[in-house]
């Protein structure tokens, strides 16, 4: 008897610990543990990585870039790639990655659709880029940026407008076997939001669930989502589009989201030139305010914004801050560091850009970076008629060294103009590509530091007909190798699931009989170097 009490209270505590976890609230759990340590080699030996937002509806062009980031006489890397839809999966054949190169898939998939690579042998980095050009009621422009390499059971998405010309779609996507469950909230300058009709969604097995926010959230113009996941697994992230018709500015951006809040996060990249308006959205889901402070990055090194230095974001808000007038005299485009003292944040930045017509106007915002890296991965599209740069900050205090290789698609280039590279303790430096890389279909950057660490980001615009204008962080080497971070496992009151551990870092064999099979497709396409059947 005492034995089966013993049992029973044992399962008792069980059952009150999931409840704990499954009872997770939009804000932050004040004193939350970190997930426990699961694997200790110093690299992966294989990882996935999975893009929620872009797919093959008519109209528009999807590019997803698979590059190898590490040293001659490293093994090739190998990719399982998958895009799914409401209507089920397809398997897309691409060839073994050497290092210091990359391959190019273009695959067609439905109107609502998402990828999923699963990668093996050496590390890999995913990063989709999807051009709009004739799709109907959507303005041109271009969704790009890096795929995520982990799950969560939190999703913060900061910098969605409904206001105005302004439209925001967020979407959750499932490449695992077993259906979701995903609950969406809002966080607004007046505090947390969560619409009864948006608690218990569904988001299939390896499907996808798509919202429009303006039919929940109508005329914000600044919004946060949170995406919690209440049971099995999913990956979710948005995209802004603005309207000439309505707000002068035509334009579509990736809405990158962020699964962890920090005390420190670098945007890359805001502007002050003519016709060009820039701000922050600092996000505190803590339950204390938090303070924090702002220093600007530019060529001559870091300084406070003019008349900005310092604001404080209450508990459960969202606060725009407004960057205009606040640059140095003389500095068009700058990088901006948001430090807050003791209180977790999320932060992301916006440049709007205005123009004569409505070809010539664009708009971009950018996920911060929580942390400068060693090693950073950066894949684009077509260059032709197109400007691209990176734009590397340096937001340490001692100075920096890096290099930049590049591959165009056929050829590994070691530019001298790109090796050993200055940038000093606070200062922000842009280095083009256009001439170096020249009309290329699809290009990969790869920036190693030989000293300290730096923040790297892509900033691209376009010709005449649209300017496509895109800003998104790079790919750091954080996001491939192994974190030490267990999947976290959340189950809602009155909610089953299964768990499983397909898709996470390993050290055995990645990929077992069941997964082959699984992404086993015959009639699947291969691809060679540029992405050419």
């Amino acid at each position: 008897m005492r034995r089966r009490r013993t049992w029973m209270a044992a399962a008792l505590t069980l059952l009150g610990a999931v409840s704990v976890v499954g009872a997770d609230e939009l804000l932050e759990l004040p004193g939350a543990a970190p997930a426990g340590s699961v694997v200790d080699v110093d690299e992966a030996v294989s990882g996935a990585w999975t893009c929620a937002v872009g797919d093959g509806r008519s109209g528009s062009e999807l590019a997803v870039t698979a590059a190898r980031p590490g040293a001659d006489g490293d093994e090739p890397g190998t990719l399982d790639l998958r895009t799914f839809a409401t209507d089920g999966g397809r398997a897309v054949g691409v060839p073994p990655v050497f290092p210091g190169a990359h391959v190019r898939a273009t695959p067609s998939a439905g109107d609502a659709s998402a990828v999923f690579g699963r990668w093996s042998d050496g590390p890999l980095t995913l990063a989709r880029e999807w051009r709009l050009e004739e799709v109907d009621d959507v303005p041109r422009g271009t969704v790009a940026g890096p795929c995520h390499s982990s799950l969560a059971d939190r999703w913060v998405i900061p910098g969605l407008s409904t206001e105005g010309g302004h439209e925001a779609r967020l979407r959750a996507a499932n490449p695992f076997p077993t259906d979701a469950t995903i609950a969406i909230g809002f966080v607004t300058p007046q505090g947390p939001q969560e619409p009864l009709a948006l608690q218990n969604l569904t988001v299939p097995a390896e499907g996808v669930f798509e919202l429009t926010v303006n039919e929940s959230m109508p005329e914000q113009a600044d919004l946060t989502a949170v995406v919690r996941v209440l049971s099995g697994r999913a990956v979710a992230e948005g995209y802004q589009l603005a309207r000439s018709a309505i707000g002068d500015v035509d334009g579509v951006s990736l809405l990158g989201a962020s699964s962890t809040p920090a005390e420190t996060w670098t945007v890359p990249w805001v502007s002050d030139r003519e016709g060009d308006t820039s701000w922050l959205w600092v996000v505190n889901l803590g339950d204390r305010p938090a303070p924090v402070e702002l220093t600007l990055h530019t060529p001559d090194g870091g300084v406070p914004p003019v008349g900005l230095s310092d604001v404080t974001v209450a508990p459960g808000q969202v606060r725009r801050v407004d960057l205009r007038g606040t640059f140095p005299e003389g500095v068009t485009a700058a990088a901006v560091t948001a430090r807050s003292d003791g209180a977790p944040i999320h932060v992301s930045g916006a440049v709007l850009r205005s123009g004569d017509g409505a070809a010539s106007t664009g708009f971009a915002v950018q996920l911060g970076i929580p942390a400068a890296d060693d090693r950073w991965v950066v894949s684009g599209g077509a260059t032709a008629d197109r400007n691209e740069r990176l734009d590397v900050v340096n937001p340490g205090s001692e100075p920096a060294t890096f290099s930049v290789a590049l591959f165009n698609g056929s050829t590994v280039l070691r530019p001298e103009e790109l090796a050993e590279l200055e940038v000093g303790p606070g200062q922000a430096l842009s280095v083009p590509l256009r001439e170096v890389l020249g009309a290329v279909n699809g290009w990969s950057a790869f920036v190693v530091a030989s000293e300290g660490e730096v923040v790297v980001a892509r900033v691209g615009t376009g010709g005449a007909e649209a300017l496509h204008l895109v800003a998104h962080p790079a790919t750091p080497s954080a996001a491939w190798r192994p974190n030490g971070q267990a999947v976290p496992a959340t189950a809602a009151h009155g909610v089953v699931q299964r768990l499983g551990t397909a898709g996470g870092i390993g050290v055995a064999e990645p990929l077992g009989p069941d997964v082959e099979e699984e992404f086993e497709d015959p009639s699947a396409p291969v691809l060679d170097s540029d992405g050419d059947g």
